[in-house]
This record gives structure tokens, C-alpha cells and sequence, in this order.
């Protein structure tokens, strides 16, 4: 009687190396595989640091542009950027990242001009008001958020908002604005020495140069500042501006003292 086993055991040693061959191959090509991604990132790294650090892409032109109340070194010092520097070593995410955390930077965009050359490019933000927070005194947007404090260093002469800053008040100031803006011959906002809200009713300025007091009532604030733009323009025409303290207007009609 012949023996199964020497059989079993052939057929075994044949499953086995038929299970290891892909193995084995498959192991092979992940090696292989590897070692060309080392090779490439070896080479990736190699070439960066050889680019970053030739004297062809040295940085000679820093440009500046769009800043009015900042100077041109206030923005390279914030941006830590300076002449000689390596121009593909500038990150310009981290260059724009530090710019747009200056608290007088509303946006800003920074250009890479190969193979010498930056540009920046900011846009500040406008100081419209005087505002007062937490005991000190803040310039403030046209919505009057607070920008930065008032210092020695960077004065501007701006009328002083005394507000709640409820959405109200916002919608109303808003619209004193734009109405300031299109009737700039009358009043331009450069004229005020401040501006104030009173019992949520009334909204009050002072015209420093003629010395006038004005009163305007909340209610229906588009149509009674119409009316005081007329009172305004009238009085102006008759030269009779001079003699006036106190402007008020209530519902579409208005009174001079």
C-alpha cells in the first residue's frame, strides 16, 4: 500500500511558494518605492535649499503701496521683512498673517515678483470718531469700533462719538453719513466737534467753526435731516448763519435760536 504523505507534503511546498512569490514581489516593489520617494525628497530638499539660498533670488526691490497713516517702515518692521533677504524664502502667508493683525490693517496682499522683487499692497483703516473705552480714548471706524488709542505720534483731529453702539444707533449713524457725504457742501463731518445720542431720542452735534448746536429727532431721521439741510442752505444764502446757537428739528419742522 503506497503512502499519501510524500504527496500531501509536494502539494504543501508548492501552496507555499505560490503564496510567497507575490509576497516576496509585492515587498520588493515597496522597497523600490521607497527608496525612490527618499531619493526625490532628497532631491526636493537639496534644490530648495540651493534655490533659497542663491544670490540671484536676493530681494533688492520692497515696495510698499496703499498706506497713508502708516509709514512705509512701520509696515516692513510689522511684515519683518528687509532688503537682502532671500525671495523664495519669504513665506508670504506669514508675511500677510502678521500685516493683517496691525490693528490699523483692514486687508492686505503681498506679491512675489521673481526673482528680486515684493509688493505690498495694504488698505488701512479710516478713522472716523473719537470714541471713549475703558478709560482711554480710541480712534473708531464709521461704525465706531475702536481702532487703535489716540497717541502724540499719529494725532488726528476727529469729532468725539458719545453712543450706546446698539444696532439702532448704528443704522442711524450710518445713515447721518451717507447723507454727510452727499450733501458735503452743507456739512462734512470735518466741521463737527462731536457727536452725541440723548434719552434714545434725539441725536445732537456741534458745528465748531459757526458755533451751532444741532438737535435732530431719532424718529424719522432721513426726512428730518432733509429738513435741516434745507433750514441749513437757507440760512447760509441769507448770511444769517452767524447769529444762530441752536438748530432743532422735530418732525419735518425746525426751529432757530
Amino acid at each position: 500500500m503506497t503512502s499519501r504523505y510524500p504527496y500531501g507534503q509536494d502539494r504543501s511546498r508548492k501552496g507555499i511558494k505560490v503564496f510567497i512569490g507575490p509576497i516576496f514581489i509585492r515587498v520588493l516593489w515597496l522597497i523600490v518605492g521607497l527608496c525612490l520617494c527618499w531619493v526625490i525628497s532628497a532631491s526636493l530638499i537639496s534644490s530648495y535649499r540651493f534655490l533659497t539660498n542663491w544670490s540671484f533670488f536676493c530681494l533688492e526691490t520692497l515696495t510698499v503701496q496703499g498706506n497713508s497713516l502708516l509709514t512705509r517702515q512701520e509696515i516692513l518692521r510689522t511684515a519683518r521683512l528687509k532688503l537682502g533677504q532671500n525671495t523664495l524664502g519669504v513665506s508670504i502667508a506669514r508675511v500677510e498673517h502678521r500685516l493683517i493683525r496691525h490693528p490699523w490693517i483692514k486687508k492686505v496682499l503681498v506679491r512675489r515678483i521673481l526673482p528680486q522683487k515684493l509688493l505690498i499692497s495694504v488698505k488701512e483703516k479710516v478713522p472716523f470718531f473719537w470714541v471713549k473705552e475703558n478709560g482711554s480714548i480710541y480712534y473708531a471706524d464709521r461704525q465706531g469700533q475702536c481702532i487703535f488709542p489716540v497717541t502724540a505720534e499719529r494725532f488726528i483731529l476727529l469729532p468725539f462719538l458719545k453712543w450706546d453702539g446698539n444696532v439702532r444707533q448704528q443704522k442711524i449713524l450710518h445713515t447721518i453719513l451717507a447723507r454727510m457725504a452727499k450733501d458735503k457742501s452743507i456739512l462734512d463731518l470735518k466741521d463737527l466737534a462731536w457727536i452725541r445720542f440723548v434719552d434714545r431720542e434725539f441725536l445732537e452735534f456741534f458745528v465748531q467753526d459757526w458755533g451751532i448746536k444741532v438737535v435732530i429727532h431719532l424718529q424719522n431721521i432721513a426726512d428730518n435731516w432733509g429738513c435741516l439741510r434745507e433750514m441749513w442752505h437757507d440760512l447760509f444764502k441769507r448770511d444769517e448763519l452767524k447769529g444762530v446757537s441752536r438748530i432743532m428739528v422735530y418732525d419735518q419742522m425746525g426751529w432757530v435760536r
